[in-house]
């Protein structure tokens, strides 16, 4: 009993401990920046210190000065002058949207014939990869494969040059039909 009554006493002693508060620091930088640390150290010319899941090092001279603090939850990092950064934030927008160029028109239609000419290209290099496939004829089958990747190379590039001038946009059924092979004659 005496035992038990010991080991429940150290028990609650040690639970107790850290409900104190851990004592902390924080590290203030010169540029206005601080990090909020639970341990530090001195290397070299560097201070070293806990920051989330590992250690951080920073140059000596770059630290304005360490204050001494009790916590619950360290905070790891703060960014010097926050709400400056915020306001130009607000601004950008505004100065972004003045400075866009305006839509500039485009060919569909000659786009999307286009990509109907590769997606036919493309199915019918998929039918010659079959037939190679089917009669083992290894060169047949690689020079269908390099048609195939050219063509999609060229389909890429369609897509992207028409992304770009389409403020990102592609019609709906801009990949319909592609990988469906043609029918064998």
């Amino acid at each position: 009993m005496r035992k038990c009554i010991l080991f429940c006493s150290f028990l609650i002693a040690v639970l107790l401990v850290p409900a104190v508060g851990d004592p902390a620091y924080r590290i203030l930088l010169k540029n206005g920046g601080q990090f909020s640390t639970l341990r530090y150290w001195e290397e070299n010319q560097l201070l070293k210190f806990d920051a989330g899941f590992g250690v951080m090092g920073i140059e000596k001279n770059q630290v304005k000065a360490i204050e001494t603090y009790t916590i619950d939850a360290p905070e790891v990092y703060k960014a010097p002058k926050a709400e400056k950064r915020l306001e130009e934030a607000e601004e950008k927008p505004e100065k972004a949207a003045s400075t866009q160029t305006p839509p500039v028109e485009i060919d569909l239609k000659a786009f999307q014939d286009k990509m109907a000419k590769l997606k036919a290209d493309l199915n019918k290099s998929l039918t010659r990869i079959r037939k190679a496939n089917a009669n083992k004829d290894l060169n047949a089958r690689n020079q269908a494969m390099e048609d195939n990747r050219n063509i999609s190379a060229e389909m890429w590039k369609l897509t992207h040059e028409l992304e770009q001038k389409n403020n990102g946009k592609l019609p709906a059924d801009w990949w319909e039909g592609v990988g469906r092979e043609e029918p064998a004659p």
